[in-house]
């Protein structure tokens, strides 16, 4: 990536910020900043953010430098975008207690004993940074944990990507533009992409219970075949009203971009795609392949429990709760159902 140097730091009012992003073709509509995020100014009406394309930009373009978050410079974005974004991302308070936050997590999984620390890099990739990769570990994170799907890639969305995350938050809306719009009696809460509690923290350092459970990346050996799991649901496809994984075959290797194991809201669909893709790709027995992975991943969650028995203190106590909101998504996988043709 071409580094860019970003213009000198201005102090940007709230004010003068939409206002700029209205001139840009934006809309915001009964919002204001609050502590931690956004709010609505009046619950009894909604509220609206609307980001045109022109104002999305992709993940790949943005990156910290020199503790500021610029945009690449051989990016083809307009140089009134380029210079709203970079105002935009470099003048708002909330970006310092987002950096705070997300050091303050890192720093809590270095400080867990190293029996839990092993088991947390080894079987679920979570590892705390090195002391000196501390603060730029938690500015990436925060950029991971504020990029939304659009058009088959990642883009952050000036405004929206301001709200706190929550499984039950305003769902983005996209068309031509992508916005947020509905009720909101006091904090603006959005659910930015599919995760599990797992990945809810991981990105967010909370405990989050979500509704689904995905698998985690893994390879397994069924029959003649060796099914190798990914974890990434934005690579999905629809199979009717069902988002199913992406699958690619060669030769006795199958690839899946993820695969879902429980829904609270859908409990027959975790087996029911899993016996349409494996029954498709060749497998014989995909009941029992799916069953063999799901009980991999339950032993690895109760592994983690049994690791943080002894120990006490708030991180401890987090991934205690992220466990057990990750095994009763698990349990949510009952019967099946036909889903719709490819």
């Amino acid at each position: 990536m071409t580094q860019y140097s970003a213009p000198p730091h201005d102090e940007w009012s709230w004010e003068s910020m939409i206002q700029e992003f209205s001139a840009l073709g934006g809309v915001v509509k009964n919002i204001v900043p609050s502590e931690h995020g956004l709010s609505s100014r009046d619950p009894a009406e909604p509220v609206l953010i609307r980001v045109p394309p022109e104002l999305l930009i992709r993940s790949e373009h943005v990156e910290f430098l020199d503790d500021r978050i610029v945009i690449d410079k051989s990016a083809e974005i307009p140089e009134p975008v380029r210079s709203f974004f970079h105002r935009y991302a470099n003048t708002l308070g909330l970006r310092t207690a987002h950096t705070a936050e997300a050091i303050a997590f890192f720093s809590a999984l270095a400080a867990l004993p190293d029996a839990v620390r092993q088991v947390l890099a080894t079987d679920f990739g979570l590892s705390a940074p090195l002391q000196d990769d501390t603060a730029s570990a938690a500015r990436n994170q925060i950029l991971n944990s504020r990029r939304v799907f659009w058009r088959r890639g990642r883009a952050i969305a000036p405004i929206i990507e301001l709200a706190r995350y929550a499984p039950d938050g305003l769902k983005p809306e996209r068309g031509r533009s992508l916005q947020i719009y509905g009720y909101a009696s006091k904090e603006i809460v959005v659910r930015f992409a599919r995760h599990d509690p797992l990945s809810a923290f991981a990105l967010f350092g909370r405990a989050v219970p979500e509704t689904a459970a995905f698998s985690l990346p893994m390879q397994i050996n069924v029959e003649n075949f060796a099914i190798l799991i990914g974890r990434n649901p934005d690579e999905s496809k629809m199979r009717g009203k069902d988002p199913v994984p992406a699958i690619s075959t060669d030769g006795q290797k199958i690839t899946l971009s993820y695969l879902l194991l429980g829904e609270r809201k859908s409990p027959a669909l975790p087996r029911s795609i899993c016996r349409t893709v494996f029954t498709e790709a060749g497998i014989q027995d995909p009941d029992e392949a799916f069953d063999r992975i799901v009980r991999s991943n339950a032993l690895k969650f109760i592994n983690l429990l049994q690791g943080l028995e002894p120990h006490e203190g708030s991180m401890t106590t987090t991934l205690r709760t992220m466990a057990r909101y990750q095994l009763e998504a698990l349990a949510y996988c009952i019967g099946s159902r036909q889903l719709a043709p490819s």
